[in-house]
């Protein structure tokens, strides 16, 4: 499945997503512009995930810290070129506009499968309640101003009243100079949750946790 992206201008457009038959997240190393190689940092953050993190958290998490990065941070567009196909159905990537305001880049399409609708271009998602979102705001907005990720766990509720625990993990991106930071999500939604039906779509957020901060390498926010 391929995700619903935002146009973004970078200095080379990036590859669609999910064209390549066998990915590889280490590739573009191999012919990454040697002029930039001094101001970018290639190395693999110093954090490392709980023993119990999903595996599919833990892969996605890999790939993250597989992109070369500046100032600790990689890209939206190395991201968008390396993006990893199996697990971007269930990505999203938020701009962050101020610690009150954000608005939705990206929503993979599995998401948007969930939820019975697209919210790319919206704020985030009314299926927080207003006190939930601003968790969620102030979350992600300490991220970006510290330059850290971290794990949490949404308890969503289906329209029939099902409760699914999707772990998570969000990690920051930056774009083109002056723009807002983004930080990107993805969410291990259980298997049960992929055979929704349309009348039994998630309907809200019952709980956001933020479960541990991710030193990346500038400490975490205290």
């Amino acid at each position: 499945m391929a995700s619903r992206l935002s146009q973004t201008k970078c200095k080379m457009p990036p590859k669609p997503i999910g064209v390549r038959s066998e990915y590889n997240p280490f590739a573009h190393l191999l012919s990454f512009n040697a002029e930039r190689m001094h101001t970018t940092l290639m190395t693999p953050p110093p954090a490392t995930l709980p023993a119990d993190t999903p595996q599919t958290i833990a892969e996605f998490y890999a790939c993250w810290a597989s992109l070369p990065r500046q100032n600790l941070v990689p890209r939206l567009c190395d991201y968008l070129d390396h993006a990893p196909f199996a697990l971007q159905p269930f990505v999203s990537i938020v701009d962050i506009l101020s610690a009150d305001e954000s608005r939705v880049r990206l929503v993979g399409t599995g998401i948007a499968d969930l939820l019975g609708r697209d919210e790319t271009g919206k704020p985030i998602p009314s299926i927080y309640p207003e006190a939930t979102r601003a968790l969620v705001r102030n979350v992600a907005w300490r991220a970006v101003g510290h330059r850290a990720g971290y794990l949490s766990t949404r308890i969503v509720r289906t329209k029939i009243g099902r409760a699914l625990e999707a772990p998570s993990i969000s990690l920051p991106l930056i774009n083109r100079p002056g723009a807002a930071p983004l930080i990107m999500t993805y969410a291990a939604f259980p298997a049960d949750a992929l055979s929704i039906h349309a009348d039994d779509q998630l309907h809200n957020t019952l709980d956001f946790k933020l479960m541990q901060w991710i030193d990346i390498g500038a400490g975490v926010p205290r």
